[in-house]
């Protein structure tokens, strides 16, 4: 069944997320709520933003019927999750004190101790989801809380990762500030977020099925980079890869429009992932589509790193 909010007096407006443009036009609206364009960066995001405690329920409903549906958390813990994102981190940087801003059900910190970091943590406001990190990594590496709320000490950490986690917030740039404030000098900042540049946001807009209300902001490469180097990082390595043809193409029939923020898609879309891994030929098929989207800036997952200046 299809969503619809109602915008009141509740709901918050904002400028840019990434340069802090008030300048702005409307994009589309989806689910009755409107998404606008910066006529800067061209960033894309929702203003006006809903009040905290509808958002809260948003992620304690995901973490209980998303997050931890079965056929996601297979999908999260497979060996080969990550290879995207562990390929932008250096392997000099592969060790120490790791943050993970977003950690959901903890599949992440798991994958940083087999990188070689020493202590991981994790953070997450899905309570259920964090219940579930620290079932499987032990030791009550992971909290349920709010990032910006927590006494993590300056400079305690050498990796702040947002993977997946900077879409989420409408606080982008005290996440950013924070993160630099928990970083020791030189440390680094991984970040991943739905590519507004990617050509399933550029041709599908809002059938597409990443595009719902939990996804407040849609940065662009430049808009993100703005964003960082605007709070003393220095953006050391950016590209987007992943395109998947198989949910473009149900996209583009208008076959994700049901269900809640395409919970059931989102998964659906992890399984065709799998099946493109398991067949050889379109295994090579797709990866000549990644390295394709990889050099023209078109894939849907952008990915950024920075070090703290």
């Amino acid at each position: 069944m299809s969503r619809s909010f109602t915008p009141d007096q509740t709901w918050t407006s904002r400028f840019c997320p990434a340069c802090s443009s008030v300048a702005s036009r409307l994009s589309f609206y989806k689910e009755n709520v409107p998404f606008v364009e910066c006529v800067v960066c061209k960033t894309v995001y929702v203003t006006p933003t809903p009040p905290p405690d509808l958002l809260s329920s948003l992620y304690h409903d995901l973490g209980i019927d998303y997050f931890t549906n079965p056929t996601k958390l297979a999908s999260d813990f497979n060996p080969h999750r990550y290879w995207r994102e562990c390929a932008t981190i250096p392997h000099w940087a592969r060790h120490g004190n790791l943050l993970d801003v977003g950690c959901a059900t903890g599949s992440f910190l798991l994958h940083a101790l087999e990188l070689g970091f020493t202590n991981v943590r994790g953070i997450d406001i899905s309570a259920p989801s964090i219940d579930y990190a620290n079932r499987v990594v032990g030791g009550n590496v992971a909290i349920c809380g709010d990032f910006l709320a927590q006494p993590f000490q300056p400079e305690e950490f050498d990796l702040v990762t947002l993977w997946a986690t900077l879409e989420h917030v409408v606080e982008t740039e005290a996440f950013i500030r924070e993160s630099w404030r928990v970083l020791k000098k030189q440390g680094l900042l991984c970040i991943s977020v739905p590519n507004r540049n990617g050509l399933s946001m550029r041709i599908l807009g809002p059938k597409y099925h990443m595009v719902g209300l939990e996804h407040l902001n849609y940065f662009t490469p430049r808009g993100l980079e703005r964003l960082l180097k605007r709070n003393s990082f220095v953006t050391t390595r950016i590209q987007t890869s992943s395109f998947n043809p198989i949910s473009f193409w149900k996209d583009y029939q208008g076959r994700h429009l049901s269900g809640e923020f395409g919970r059931d898609d989102q998964i659906a879309d992890q399984q065709s992932h799998a099946v493109l891994r398991k067949r050889w030929v379109v295994r090579l098929l797709q990866r000549a589509v990644e390295l394709g989207v990889i050099w023209s800036e078109t894939g849907n997952l952008l990915i950024l790193t920075a070090q703290k200046a």
